[in-house]
């Protein structure tokens, strides 16, 4: 309550400062200095109620961050910039309005609401968001430069479009990776003592990679059927890792064991089938090579 009351106070102090005409525009502009670091103190310290005083349309994130620091005085509004916005369009009584620069890459929008009101309308560099979203984002045309931070909230509640192109890059990924048919290998002996032999014959599943891009081999297994003495043995064989527009094997091993007495067993390979272990996120990541108009043809799609 104490630094929400500040706040206000110091808000009120440069709002006066605003609506007093006589003293000309220089006492306007400090005006708008005063009031764009006060903001800015009160979204370093996560002030929301503060915030949402002045700012009243934003859809405050969850954690509040800056470019830069901030100490208990605050953003010296010495070193913010001011600039009057003109627009043709604009009626001559219409609210005066500002774009405040704060940093290179942060910006604020303010509008004079009256005499002694401010109140910021948007914002640029504002928010902050993981790495890798906002790289994905930028790739895909889904947010584009220049954009200010409400557009690209408007933008982010589209969340159908990251799992649209999800389920995309997993079906480019199981059209372009292939298994062939098994094809038996050499055994190879484990065990004996002239008594008994144990051992397994190594059956390579063939796997080709015809995407520009190498396939992790964590990223899939091979579920194979095996017989052993009449009944079905399931087994899970991890991938390879295997480079870009090559091919590469999987080995099944099915296991054997002979006695001189005629008993034992031996296994034999039924069947083996790719099976991918990658999410539809994951697979974007890795394996979607994106042109930058992704985004706009999602949209004619919903069209």
């Amino acid at each position: 309550m104490k630094r929400n009351f500040l706040f206000v106070a110091l808000l009120m102090g440069a709002m006066v400062l605003a609506g007093c005409n006589a003293q000309g525009e220089q006492d306007k502009e400090a005006a708008v200095k005063q009031f764009a670091a006060n903001f800015a103190q009160a979204w370093a310290g996560g002030d929301s109620t503060a915030i949402r005083q002045v700012f009243p349309d934003v859809v405050l994130p969850d954690s509040f961050a800056l470019p830069f620091a901030t100490d208990s005085a605050g953003l010296s509004a010495e070193k913010i910039k001011v600039e009057a916005i003109a627009d043709s369009t604009q009626q001559a009584d219409a609210p005066a309005m500002y774009k405040v620069t704060l940093a290179d890459t942060l910006s604020l929008i303010v509008k004079q609401v009256n005499d002694t009101t401010f109140s910021v309308t948007d914002s640029y560099g504002l928010f902050s968001y993981p790495a890798e979203k906002l790289s994905f984002a930028k790739k895909t045309g889904w947010v584009e430069e220049g954009m200010s931070d409400k557009q690209m909230q408007e933008r982010f509640k589209d969340v159908d479009f990251p799992k649209s192109l999800g389920e995309k890059a997993l079906a480019q990924l199981k059209s372009k990776v292939s298994a062939g048919r098994p094809k038996a290998g050499k055994s190879v002996t484990t065990g004996g003592d002239g008594n008994f032999e144990s051992g397994y014959t190594a059956n390579n599943v063939p796997i080709k990679n015809d995407m520009d891009v190498a396939l992790d081999g964590k990223d899939y297994y091979i579920s194979a059927t095996k017989l052993n003495r009449g009944m079905a043995v399931k087994d899970k064989v991890q991938g390879v890792t295997i480079l870009a527009h090559q091919s590469g094997n999987v080995v099944v091993k099915a296991s054997y064991s002979f006695n001189q007495w005629g008993g034992g067993y031996e296994e034999f390979l039924q069947s083996a089938n790719l099976v991918f272990n990658v999410t539809p996120e994951k697979a974007v990541e890795k394996y979607f090579v994106p042109t930058g108009g992704e985004y706009k043809a999602y949209l004619e799609s919903k069209k």
